[in-house]
């Protein structure tokens, strides 16, 4: 697991609405998605296997099937002026758009372009 997400290289982002609401990432040959957090205390980050990554492009997957698919994923939440860390599952239910499927969301949130990378 990263320890920093400055070293992340953003690919594109996935998801968009007036601002990146799931990116991805690569460091090394690992790839990240970050995600914001439907309660505005920030985004978290984790890795996910290409393989994983192919399912959620292909509707088989949900946003939050991802998460917890992921290989390891204890993100950093800004609360005040300290940070707190949460487990994986509670995370997962602050994740925006995490029930959906990625065809689920409007088109004009979508980056198919990007999809199309790994179907």
């Amino acid at each position: 697991m990263i320890k920093s997400s400055r070293i992340l290289k953003k690919i594109n982002d996935t998801l968009n609405s007036k601002g990146t609401i799931l990116g991805l990432f690569q460091y090394k040959d690992k790839y990240y998605l970050s995600s914001y957090l439907k309660d505005k205390s920030g985004r978290i980050y984790c890795s996910v296997k290409e393989s994983i990554l192919a399912l959620y492009f292909n509707n088989e997957l949900t946003l939050k099937e991802v998460f917890l698919a992921s290989e390891g994923i204890v993100g950093p939440r800004n609360f005040r002026e300290e940070t707190i860390y949460s487990i994986k599952e509670q995370l997962t239910k602050l994740i925006a758009g995490g029930k959906r499927l990625f065809s689920q969301n409007a088109d004009e949130m979508r980056n198919d372009s990007l999809a199309e990378l790994f179907v």
